[in-house]
């Protein structure tokens, strides 16, 4: 009976070790990297002052999700957005699927777009409507992007 459960055991254990040799390797995304993300002012109707000021933020892609934290800094009176990594930050979460199609949300923030390799143009849709703002990737996977 030893023996049985011995020999279980151990084929069950190959099984194991068998399934986990062929699952395939995580490959970083096509669009992994570091993005920063400029969103326009919007105007008043004579278009002289702002109704919602502009943002600037990086945004991460990771394995082709959108991830982190951002958090809102008021400096000087500028509104300022940076990674965060306290109680303060706010989840972003989304995705971007193999042909540029990306998808994220932050803070009441609704994104919608398209990344290229270097470049892309997102819908952000939010308490001010929608601004169609650019994208810039910085670095990719651990390496700086030529532009």
């Amino acid at each position: 009976m030893l023996q049985i459960r011995f020999a279980s055991a151990f084929f069950s254990g190959a099984i194991g070790l068998a399934v986990i040799a062929v699952l395939p390797a995580h490959a970083a995304g096509k669009y992994d990297g570091t993005w920063i993300i400029d969103v326009p002012a919007t105007m008043d109707g004579d278009g002289r002052n702002p109704t919602c000021a502009a943002l600037r933020f990086p945004l991460e892609v990771k394995d082709n999700l959108v991830g982190g934290s951002l958090e809102r800094i008021y400096a000087g009176g500028y509104n300022v957005v940076e990674r965060g990594y306290d109680s303060n930050a706010t989840p972003i979460s989304g995705s971007v699927q193999a042909d540029g199609t990306v998808t994220f949300e932050w803070e009441g923030y609704h994104v919608a777009g398209t990344f290229g390799e270097a470049t892309g143009t997102l819908t952000i849709k939010g308490a001010c409507g929608p601004r169609v703002s650019k994208a810039v990737r910085v670095q990719s996977a651990g390496n700086a992007v030529s532009q």
